[in-house]
C-alpha cells in the first residue's frame, strides 16, 4: 500500500461521488488546458463497491495499490491505483 498526494479530476459523469479519477500534480490541471506530463498522472479506480467525495480545490491524500503500466485511454497515464482511501487536506 502507498499513500500519494495530489489533485483530483473526475472521470465519472456524478457531480458529488465517483469511482474513477486522475490524480494530478497540480490543482486546475484537466483535459481542457495543457495536462501535466503523463509520468505525473495517475489514473485512481476505487476499490470495487468504494466511491470517493468529489473534491474540486483541495489537495487528497490516496491510499491503495499502486502499480506501473500505461492506463490506456486516459491522457496516457503511467500509473494506476487501486484507491483504498481518500483523505481531504484540510490545512491547505
Amino acid at each position: 500500500m502507498i499513500r500519494i498526494l495530489g489533485f483530483m479530476v473526475p472521470l465519472d459523469d456524478d457531480s458529488r461521488r465517483v469511482t474513477e479519477f486522475l490524480l494530478v500534480p497540480t490543482l486546475g490541471a484537466c483535459v481542457h488546458t495543457p495536462s501535466p506530463p503523463a509520468n505525473q498522472i495517475v489514473l485512481v479506480t476505487m476499490a470495487t463497491g468504494a466511491k470517493a467525495e468529489v473534491v474540486w480545490d483541495r489537495p487528497i491524500w490516496v491510499t491503495g495499490r499502486f502499480k506501473i503500466g500505461v492506463a490506456a485511454g486516459v491522457l496516457g497515464a503511467r500509473y494506476k491505483l487501486e484507491g483504498q482511501r481518500i483523505e481531504i487536506v484540510q490545512d491547505y
